[in-house]
């Protein structure tokens, strides 16, 4: 039988998404409280590879962490929610963005793993970016009436109300 032999640190990183910046998807969020006694949201992301597969990994975002709690918010695109001081786990689910994925320390098995490094902030206000793309369409196409029933096929019509 052949076989590629690997080394030790290629084995621990077997089936990791090395370090990138990569697309995610919130699929889940829990208020928690930490140990120190902290408020917390601990988030069930779903991270997709440059290779297109996809895994989901946990990370957890708080006040005291200000720098990625609210590039986390941004890159969800709530900032308005940190602008006024107050969110629920439940704002977060469905979100997606970009993050900054790394491969973390051994744990105390000598496992690796991968985390959340931080949050990528959207550039500009993607919402407002679509409404005016939108916008745009519907004034050089004949049947723009149509933008509407197209975009709510794709996905996009939570875009188009206000």
């Amino acid at each position: 039988m052949k076989f590629t032999p690997l080394s030790d640190e290629q084995i621990a990183e077997f089936g990791l998404i090395p370090e990138s910046e990569v697309d995610f998807e919130i699929l889940n969020a829990q208020e928690k409280v930490s140990s120190k006694g902290n408020d917390m949201i601990e988030l069930n992301v779903q991270v997709f590879a440059p290779d297109g597969s996809a895994r989901t990994i946990r990370d957890w975002i708080m006040p005291s962490f200000m720098k990625k709690f609210k590039h986390c918010l941004d890159a969800c695109g709530l900032t308005s929610k940190y602008e006024s001081g107050e969110i629920a786990a439940a704002d977060f689910i469905g979100k997606t963005g970009k993050l900054k994925i790394t491969i973390g320390a051994p744990n105390d098995n000598g496992v690796r793993y991968n985390q959340v490094f931080d949050y990528v902030k959207r550039a500009g206000d993607f919402k407002e970016k679509v409404k005016q793309a939108v916008s745009d369409l519907s004034d050089e196409i004949p049947f723009g009436f149509l933008i509407p029933f197209a975009a709510s096929f794709i996905g996009l019509s939570n875009y188009l109300v206000s």
